[in-house]
């Protein structure tokens, strides 16, 4: 009899410590490890930091979000790459960089295709721009979650003030690696040069290159403004960034977990629409006390900047039909 309550007793204990294992285990945390190519206090960077709050809270914290900004997890290209290998699980990008992976991203890229936030916010909501995403995940297997906006995206350089086409000859800036971007400042008679963003200060500083074209917040918050003076408001390409999800972990998560995420990335994108429209006027106020000269082009200067860019659209437009024809059609409200 001893010896029969002796193994029953063995038995609970055992199956105890193994409930206690489990309990423990199911306490345990999805991590999302998110890398960003940008300081924290971009508009990025505080959507980000509003995603993570929101899908904690809607989890119950099942799910914790750890941000590693400024491209601590390495070069945007890798976490891409990462992210769609299943060693990162998170990671957000500008179209033009995503288009080494999926090339019609760039034509998102295309200049002056976006000319004020009205436009941008409707064509970013729109049905066309959902196809995109939708066979942009299909094709690469990297599932585009949501659009978080930055600004427009203007020239800063420490050679002079760009009043007009010749300004801009011979210049050496910085690009990111978009085949829309480099063939955009090729035209209009610049010398492109693609770095890592984490690359890009010393670059400036030392004179490897003459500037960068980034938006407001974006140069702000790096503090471009010690290496660079002057910035002219072009305007040329709107910066967004399409945020990533590895699409096994995301499909492993359970259906409320997935709905804290889509939440949650729903409640950034509402925020940095907001924030980032604001944000864009502030860091050029910012800008212009931190001693940076501002330029504002005059009409006949974008007007010579508009018809510039011309053989883009010629060498790119059929490349990119039908996106672009629709997404132009969304702009003009048809």
């Amino acid at each position: 009899m001893a010896r029969t309550m002796l193994k029953i007793s063995l038995v609970s204990v055992l199956l105890a410590v193994l409930q206690l294992g489990h309990d423990v285990s199911a306490q345990q945390p999805k991590i999302i490890r998110a890398g960003l190519p940008d300081p924290i206090s971009t508009p990025l960077g505080q959507s980000m930091l509003e995603f993570k709050r929101v899908v904690e809270a809607q989890t119950g914290k099942s799910i914790e979000v750890q941000l590693f900004p400024s491209s601590q997890l390495g070069t945007i290209v890798e976490q891409i790459a990462n992210v769609k290998q299943g060693s990162q699980e998170m990671m957000a990008s500008t179209p033009g960089m995503f288009s080494r992976f999926y090339p019609r991203t760039d034509v998102l890229e295309m200049p002056f295709l976006l000319t004020d936030w009205d436009k941008t916010e409707r064509l970013f909501g729109s049905e066309v721009f959902m196809r995109l995403v939708a066979d942009a995940d299909k094709q690469t297997k990297i599932r585009i979650l949501g659009a978080l906006p930055a600004g427009f995206r203007n020239i800063m350089n420490r050679r002079g003030p760009i009043n007009s086409l010749a300004d801009l000859k011979g210049l050496k800036i910085r690009l990111q690696d978009s085949p829309v971007h480099l063939a955009t400042f090729r035209t209009i008679g610049a010398s492109p040069i693609t770095l890592p963003i984490a690359d890009v200060y010393p670059a400036v500083q030392s004179g490897v290159v003459d500037g960068l074209e980034n938006s407001n917040s974006i140069l702000f918050a790096s503090k471009f403004y010690e290496v660079a003076k002057n910035l002219t408001e072009t305007r040329h390409f709107f910066n967004v960034f399409l945020c990533y999800i590895n699409p096994a972990f995301y499909n492993g998560l359970t259906e409320p977990q997935k709905a804290g995420v889509e939440t949650a990335i729903r409640s950034a994108e509402r925020f940095t629409w907001k924030n980032a429209k604001e944000n864009e006027q502030k860091a050029l106020d910012d800008l212009a006390k931190a001693g940076v000269k501002i330029v504002s082009p005059s009409p006949e200067f974008r007007a010579e900047l508009r018809k510039a860019v011309q053989p883009v659209y010629d060498e790119y437009g059929k490349r990119f039909e039908p996106d672009l024809s629709q997404l132009q059609k969304v702009l003009s409200g048809q």
